[in-house]
């Protein structure tokens, strides 16, 4: 399994949280569509398969579970108003026990089967936990991001069963490239609890652009990059080619979605293969695993996207007038696929045939595209 892995990159055309892409048994495809009068606007986010076949995904008033029966349930989250704010539930994952553990403001929230929820404080000093996630051994990962555009900061930690905190590695700061900072993009831990990631030395505070890389942490713990791509013809202009999420498929295969309409795959000798996609993609904001070997992603702009194993890109589209509204995406073990629809207030289903079925969540604006420039 693997990590959905956007750490709010800011950049002119949006402000992300990229997230975790979780696996488990296929939930049921009949959800309960409930009222579509509702007052709350949720804007679902991260989403994730359970292991009882059960989805859990985060939005604005808290914790949403999607049981096997199609019924919803809310779980709300202390500090989360129903409007984007410190406490919103952002990165979330869900472990082998069926416990899910999602980040909000200063908190690591733990919600476990019994239906018991723990928000977890975690020290000042290590900033606020931006990403959470688990390597395929089922150990729990914790990405704290220190705030401040000019003084970035990250620690990764290990997160024990009980919550505890145990700090691994401390990010630096300062970019190779003189006057530049160093930005984590995105991260996921791989087998041997091998860490993943993505960083942009940042020169231009206010584009956010840099040169760009994929790396991985070696056995001693030191920083290996590999550089990507200066530049994509027709894509993104030289040192703005910034990655936006990334996946360790199901074969090792790192991939890697940009902001532009571009995916990327890395070997660990830096060789790379770039599919270019529709114009119409902003950013590849989610990836998952194809049971196939393929790739499954969302991308904002396009709709859902499919690469097959031999490089084919095929695209669905899920609704003719909002397509930008899709942040997260999740796959499950028959090959299908769950996903958010934030400015719709849904969660989207499709089949490896492309059949798609959307679901409102209960309670909720029916179309909430008014309020959605107000959110990130």
């Amino acid at each position: 399994m693997n990590v959905r892995s956007i750490f709010r990159a800011t950049v002119a055309i949006a402000i992300l949280v990229v997230n975790s892409v979780q696996s488990g048994a296929a939930a049921s495809r009949h959800p309960q569509r409930g009222s579509n009068v509702g007052t709350a606007n949720a804007y679902p986010r991260e989403i994730a398969t359970a292991p009882d076949g059960s989805l859990w995904f985060g939005e604005n008033r808290g914790i949403e579970h999607l049981l096997p029966s199609g019924q919803f349930h809310l779980f709300a989250v202390p500090g989360a108003a129903g409007a984007y704010g410190d406490n919103t539930p952002g990165s979330l994952v869900v472990d082998a026990r069926g416990t899910v553990w999602f980040t909000a403001g200063q908190h690591i929230g733990r919600l476990d089967g019994a239906g018991v929820l723990r928000m977890i404080s975690v020290p000042v000093r290590l900033g606020g936990p931006a990403l959470i996630t688990k390597s395929p051994d089922g150990t729990m990962w914790c990405v704290f991001e220190n705030d401040g555009f000019r003084s970035y900061g990250y620690t990764i930690a290990r997160i024990s069963p009980d919550g505890r905190v145990h700090p691994v590695f401390t990010w630096p700061k300062r970019g190779s490239i003189p006057g530049s900072v160093d930005r984590l993009d995105a991260l996921a831990v791989g087998k041997g609890d091998r860490i993943w990631f993505a960083d942009t030395f940042v020169t231009n505070y206010t584009q956010g652009s840099g040169p760009s890389f994929v790396g991985y942490l070696d056995s001693h713990m030191k920083i290996v990059r590999l550089p990507m791509p200066i530049a994509i013809p027709g894509v993104c202009p030289p040192d703005e080619c910034i990655p936006s999420s990334i996946l360790i498929g199901k074969v090792g295969t790192v991939w890697i979605g940009l902001i532009g309409s571009a995916l990327g795959q890395v070997t660990t000798k830096g060789v790379w293969h770039i599919s270019v996609l529709p114009r119409s993609v902003i950013i590849v904001a989610d990836l998952a695993p194809g049971s196939d070997g393929s790739v499954w992603f969302s991308a904002i702009g396009a709709g859902i996207g499919h690469v097959s194993r031999d490089g084919l890109v095929k695209f669905f589209v899920v609704s003719r007038t909002r397509t930008e509204a899709y942040d997260s995406i999740t796959a499950t073990p028959d090959g299908s696929l769950w996903f958010t629809i934030g400015c719709e207030n849904g969660i989207g289903h499709i089949t490896t045939t492309g059949v798609i079925r959307v679901f409102h969540i209960p309670g909720t604006i029916a179309d909430a595209g008014e309020q959605c420039p107000e959110l990130p």
